[in-house]
């Protein structure tokens, strides 16, 4: 990490709102019919300075509620603290004054800090539910390819930094990336602005980092792709057998043209 702010980097924030698992109309309990993938970028110069002020701005509007969660969590620190958005604008929080001023506060500190935020929202069909995981990796794609355009206008590399849910949702998310890209190339989690082909996190950068796991995914992806006709000749060479068991003739050596002044018909 440290390395990474001594340079031109940007880093991208991906969390994920809402739910996107199919729902009921009317709404249940907890039911939602939007799904929202945003992310913020903030350049590694201005880093230090955001983190900074959100902990001053949190310590100031919550301290009650950072003093309770350390008094839960003792190998926890203050600033681990998160404030959710859904604490902030949940309708029954409306008429929180203090919920209002910090949230105000928190967008004036992004734009004095230059920070610029995506987004991805689906309002979901609950008569024709999407995939739940084609949802997450299609928006997460989309924010990429927005965060790609972003960084060659600044002339700077990216790194993505996607909010962990399950090891087992991560390597999904991971796959649907790699089935997207060139069998040759590795994910890389720095994307060059100049680089960059539009894909989840990039593959042109000659840092490669590839887990076993995934490793093992291409491995399965390339032996699929691969056919299973076996060939086996005859004494003469003369035929060959293809997977649905016809017997095809094997091409022979290109005939050289005659040698006359026409053109053949």
């Amino acid at each position: 990490m440290s390395f990474l702010l001594g340079i031109g980097v940007i880093f991208f924030y991906v969390d994920e709102g809402g739910d996107p698992h199919p729902h009921r109309e009317p709404l249940l309990q907890g039911g939602t019919p939007l799904f929202c993938l945003s992310a913020v970028a903030v350049h590694a110069s201005r880093w230090r300075d955001l983190d900074r002020a959100l902990f001053q701005l949190k310590r100031a509007y919550f301290s009650r509620e950072m003093q309770g969660f350390t008094a839960r969590n003792p190998d926890m620190r203050p600033e681990h603290y998160e404030v959710k958005g859904r604490q902030l604008v949940k309708p029954s929080h409306a008429g929180s004054r203090r919920n209002r001023v910090f949230t105000f506060k928190i967008l004036d500190l992004a734009q004095q800090l230059d920070v610029r935020l995506f987004a991805a929202v689906w309002r979901k069909n609950p008569a024709n539910p999407v995939d739940a995981m084609s949802m997450y990796t299609q928006g997460l794609q989309v924010l990429a390819e927005r965060f790609h355009h972003h960084c060659a206008q600044a002339g700077e590399l990216g790194v993505i930094v996607a909010d962990g849910r399950t090891r087992n949702l991560d390597f999904q998310v991971a796959a649907s990336h790699l089935s997207s890209a060139p069998a040759s190339t590795a994910a890389t989690t720095i994307v060059g602005a100049r680089r960059c082909r539009g894909s989840l996190l990039g593959t042109s950068s000659p840092r490669r980092i590839s887990s076993p796991q995934i490793r093992q995914a291409r491995g399965r992806r390339r032996r699929r792709r691969t056919t299973t006709a076996t060939a086996s000749s005859s004494g003469n060479g003369s035929s060959r057998s293809s997977s649905c068991g016809r017997t095809c003739p094997r091409p022979g050596p290109a005939r050289r043209p005659r040698a006359t002044g026409d053109s053949a018909s």
